[in-house]
């Protein structure tokens, strides 16, 4: 039988190993996973960067004329999504009323160019100036009215949220009476395809937010 002294002994010594072990073992895993790390940031890194150079050849085709978007099937995969995400809105949003497919929209009937530029991602401050929201930033223009649009970006990729952004988008263009004839309506209809294209394009250029993100991950 093992004396009182030799089981101190050989529990301090399994002790002192265990410690060494785990330590090492959780050293190597640590290196591992920043190496892993570090090679998944730089991949995404070189995506990210050929995002930002497809969004900075796509300004000129915004600046010339938006509707171009209306022709393509990945503007028309997002106006199904928008449609289920006005449906399932449980805050109240105002009804969608542009029709499913932007071919049959208003905005294709007229031959009037729409020009979003100045598209930007800027940073507010609060009142005490620290750093506030992030807000997608464009001028919008039709002939000779233009209006600026701020976009707050959180909901942009969110389905609960979105269906609020396209009202806050719709907030800041002319309102015709809900209340009018025929022609107030439609006037309603192309101010809401005109912000599901705003909405469109502030998703795409909303990358700035999410490297902002990816950016302060932390292990």
């Amino acid at each position: 039988m093992l004396t009182l002294n030799d089981l101190l002994s050989t529990y301090d010594a399994c002790t002192q190993q265990r410690m060494s072990d785990v330590t090492e073992q959780l050293a190597r895993l640590r290196q591992e996973i920043e190496t892993q790390c570090l090679s998944i940031k730089q991949a995404e890194s070189e995506l990210l960067q050929a995002q930002q150079h497809c969004l900075d050849q796509m300004r000129s085709h915004f600046a010339a004329d938006a509707r171009a978007l209306l022709k393509t099937p990945q503007f028309s995969a997002f106006i199904e999504f928008l449609v289920e995400a006005v449906a399932g809105d449980r805050i109240g949003s105002d009804p969608l009323l542009v029709p499913p497919s932007p071919t049959f929209w208003l905005l294709q009937s007229r031959e009037i160019a729409l020009h979003l530029r100045d598209i930007e991602s800027i940073q507010l401050d609060n009142l005490d100036g620290t750093p506030g929201a992030a807000v997608i930033r464009m001028q919008v223009a039709i002939q000779d009215w233009q209006q600026p649009v701020h976009i707050f970006p959180q909901g942009l990729r969110q389905q609960s949220q979105v269906a609020a952004v396209l009202n806050q988008i719709q907030s800041q263009f002319p309102q015709p009476d809900p209340q009018g004839d025929g022609m107030a309506y439609l006037n309603r209809v192309v101010i809401q395809e005109l912000a599901c294209v705003v909405l469109y394009v502030a998703r795409l250029f909303s990358l700035n937010w999410v490297i902002a993100i990816n950016e302060g991950f932390e292990l």
